[in-house]
């Protein structure tokens, strides 16, 4: 299903998700990736299928949990300037949801998750865009410079090396730039503000959620970005609940797509304050 919220078009899946498929300005290219049913992870007889677009995972990283398959029909429904994508309870006891609604120049996205059953002690809601390789991601790196103690904090995974020659470690950001298969992912917290992912003179850019006083995995990085596997990633964690039967949680990110020259003035974009 396709919908227009403002100047983008945006595309849901039905037969699986829930998942956005698709984001366009104008009727332009796709700019999220699209990837074969072939791409997988978790149990070999019963995978989870990539596919691309935008979806919606539970954290902490437990393969039987995050890994639960959605290949079952979403009811997709399209009122009130927005769009809202909902699946059936999956075989970990979560149901997701997805809410876009258009605000403008930008797009607001709600990730919903919901427990049917009790699932361990904590969890929270994960937010991960897709794109095709061949850009560079930005990870800002602000924070109050005067500040007597430290404010951020960044995040390696096991298979992460900041020798990695794809990543580029500066003073107002980190860049990783997108090639290759091999796997690399950094996080950074605890309000890295935005995440942008710069390709072929355009920027996309999410907010990251600030989760208050409330626990986030993964050590805190809520602002996270992973290359490998043919894809490059832009997530956001929201702050984490108790996982009882009934519980939600929720991240929100707001999103934008412009026009940007080169990746200088993307950088300087993406870490500039939020209130500008």
């Amino acid at each position: 299903m396709e919908l227009t919220l403002g100047r983008f078009d945006v595309e849901a899946a039905v037969e699986f998700g829930p998942r956005i498929t698709g984001l366009r300005v104008q009727g332009g290219e796709n700019f999220l990736a699209t990837l074969s049913p072939d791409v997988v992870v978790g149990d070999p007889d019963d995978p989870y299928r990539f596919m691309g677009g935008h979806r919606v995972w539970a954290s902490p990283e437990i393969p039987a949990v995050t890994y639960a398959p959605d290949g079952h029909e979403c009811s997709v429904s399209g009122e009130g300037g927005g769009l809202t994508i909902r699946a059936g309870e999956d075989r970990a006891g979560i149901v997701k949801e997805i809410s876009v609604i258009g605000r403008g120049e930008r797009l607001e996205v709600v990730n919903r998750l919901r427990l049917t059953r009790p699932l361990g002690a904590m969890f929270a809601a994960w937010a991960i865009t897709q794109f095709p390789q061949g850009g560079t991601a930005i990870i800002p790196l602000a924070g109050d410079e005067t500040a007597p103690l430290p404010n951020r904090r960044l995040v390696l995974w096991p298979y992460t090396s900041l020798a990695d020659p794809r990543v580029t470690v500066r003073g107002d950001a980190v860049l990783v730039h997108a090639n290759g298969d091999d796997q690399v992912k950094l996080g950074t917290g605890p309000s890295p503000g935005r995440l942008g992912y710069w390709r072929d003179g355009w920027l996309f850019m999410k907010t990251v959620e600030d989760a208050g006083e409330r626990e986030v995995p993964d050590m805190g990085a809520n602002g996270q970005v992973y290359v490998g596997d043919g894809f490059c990633e832009l997530e956001s964690v929201g702050g984490a609940v108790a996982a009882t039967e009934g519980a939600i949680a929720t991240v929100s990110e707001v999103w934008s797509l412009l026009e940007c020259p080169d990746l200088e003035s993307a950088v300087a974009w993406t870490t500039e304050s939020l209130t500008t």
